[in-house]
């Protein structure tokens, strides 16, 4: 369901932010390994650069998300949305 059919058939729409983290036991050496394999488009671009331009890659996404990684575990701010309404009759 879109927002666009949801608004459509309600009524009282109340959007609510939520800012969070999303922690995750995992040091920034695994964060890189797990998403440089689970991420499809991600691979083909890997596999396209030669060695050494792949590591200068994997250097500087660690280099860029340490900050995210205090003592080994990852801790990425989010924020969510939560919108409520009233069906129509």
């Amino acid at each position: 369901m879109t927002f666009r059919s949801l608004s459509s058939n309600t009524t009282c729409i109340t959007p609510s932010w939520s800012a969070m983290t999303i922690p995750f036991l995992i040091s920034v050496k695994q964060f890189w390994k797990l998403r440089s394999q689970i991420s499809g488009k991600l691979r083909e671009k890997l596999a396209a650069l030669s060695g050494e331009e792949a590591r200068q890659v994997q250097r500087e996404i660690e280099e860029g998300v340490a900050e995210f990684f205090p003592n080994d575990q990852m801790n990425f701010p989010a924020q969510m949305i939560i919108v409520t309404g009233t069906k129509r009759d």
